[in-house]
């Protein structure tokens, strides 16, 4: 009789592991046609988020190229407005002087821009603006190899190798 059992515990264990060796298998195959779907998303989110890279770089060219052109338009509609207020003050008193309308700007002088401010850390200057700079002050940032940290929400250049970073730094913050 215990044979009987031990034969019955074996057929049953043989059982067991024929089942478990049938969902093994299952498993592998469901995971071999799974895959290839995963690596294909996988892929694919890469793609878009290389093209979102690359279109938001063109939009920040596209918002710098037309803040240049606004500004060409304000500088011409000025030129304009002096003109009309030197025909006018010549038709009405030749003897006044026309001045030129008060135009507000961050700049109080060729060099210093309101709300700059700037801190030497570990051999790097950090600038900081209090509202986005002008296109040109952007692009003379860039021409001393600035770059923006999102992180830090400032310019960010070498002040070791390049001491003339540091003195760009003083004339934006008005201190030469």
């Amino acid at each position: 009789m215990p044979n009987i059992e031990i034969e019955n515990l074996i057929k049953s264990f043989s059982e067991s592991v024929k089942l478990v060796q049938q969902v093994k298998a299952q498993m592998d195959e469901i995971q071999d046609q799974i895959s290839p779907e995963i690596k294909n998303v996988h892929s694919k989110s890469q793609q878009l988020l290389n093209a979102i890279g690359a279109n938001a770089e063109e939009v920040f060219k596209k918002l710098d190229e037309r803040e240049e052109l606004v500004d060409e338009k304000c500088k011409a509609a000025l030129e304009k407005i002096d003109q009309k207020m030197s025909e006018i003050g010549k038709v009405q008193a030749p003897s006044s002087v026309v001045t030129k309308p008060a135009v507000v700007t961050p700049k109080t002088s060729d060099n210093k821009v309101e709300g700059c401010s700037y801190k030497l850390i570990d051999g790097k200057v950090e600038i900081r603006f209090e509202r986005i700079p002008s296109v040109a002050v952007r692009n003379r940032l860039k021409e001393h190899k600035f770059g923006w940290s999102k992180a830090k929400a400032a310019w960010i250049g070498n002040a070791d190798r390049h001491p003339e970073n540091v003195t760009l730094a003083k004339e934006l913050a008005g201190e030469i």
